[in-house]
């Protein structure tokens, strides 16, 4: 139970990209599927309501923010870890 909080980090971030990619898939015009992706007319049905906030939500969420920084945080801890227990 000692490193319990890297299994809540670890959870947080999961959710977090759930929830980012959900922003991209759910739209106004219905959800989007890859087999959309073959009829243009289904594209622009789809993405055509849709706002650029949640894009830009998604992007910071996934790629700039808050999940890569809490997956450095999981990295920093293990290499500290490892670092002690070759000390030992």
């Amino acid at each position: 139970m000692e490193h319990s909080w890297i299994l809540i980090v670890a959870m947080i971030g999961h959710v977090l990209c759930v929830y980012a990619d959900r922003l991209l898939l759910c739209t106004p015009g219905g959800q989007f599927s890859f087999s959309d992706m073959k009829d243009n007319a289904r594209m622009t049905k789809l993405f055509g309501a849709k706002s650029d906030s949640d894009s830009l939500r998604s992007i910071v969420l996934q790629g700039g923010g808050l999940t890569p920084t809490l997956e450095d945080i999981l990295v920093v801890h293990n290499a500290s870890i490892r670092r002690k227990s070759r000390s030992l």
